[in-house]
């Protein structure tokens, strides 16, 4: 008998799986288009300069032949997927601090201790400027700085007014004054 759509063993493995797509697609590309992002930001150009068609253009000296690299296709069978091995019935699914340390594999598919592009966002240290091209007027004026500021006030007074119940439990019965 085959498993069901929603069977549990196989929503695991389609998460193990969907971990190892994140990890070899979508974080590349992420910095890839943070990188490009940041280079916008700094007025640098960044679109790449095409080279003629050798086939086209035989006598020029920049143009190449045409080639095109097949990428290697993904491999998401059992053995090379990280935590296909954990997914199966019957496993744990939680682990200590102390766990994750010791075991890689763990460490960079847990979704909750993995930090996703952010050591590798940081691509270059220097300092610059960015100068904006939003209208600063708009926002000086319009509503979105004060319904900022009245919803921080809320917080601020519900804070305040949860500390001083907090201290008003605190005081013995007995010895409380009333008016």
């Amino acid at each position: 008998m085959s498993k069901g759509l929603r069977s549990k063993t196989l929503r695991r493995y389609r998460t193990a799986k969907r971990h190892v797509v994140e990890e070899v697609l979508e974080l590349p590309r992420t910095i890839e288009s943070y990188r490009k992002m940041k280079m916008i930001q700094r007025g640098q150009d960044i679109t790449p300069a095409s080279k003629l068609n050798k086939f086209l253009y035989p006598e020029d000296e920049n143009a190449e032949f045409p080639q095109s690299i097949p990428e290697p296709p993904l491999d998401l069978r059992s053995e090379k997927v990280p935590l296909s091995g954990l997914a199966g019935p019957r496993g744990r699914r939680k682990f200590d601090a102390e766990e994750l340390a010791e075991s890689r594999i763990v460490l960079k598919a847990d979704k909750n201790t993995r930090q996703l592009a952010r050591s590798f966002m940081d691509v270059e240290d220097e300092q610059f400027t960015v100068e904006s091209t939003a209208r600063l007027g708009h926002y000086k004026t319009g509503k979105a700085k004060k319904y900022a500021a009245n919803k921080l006030s809320k917080i601020v007074a519900s804070r305040s007014a949860t500390k001083s119940k907090k201290e008003h439990r605190g005081t013995p019965k007995g010895k409380t004054k009333r008016r």
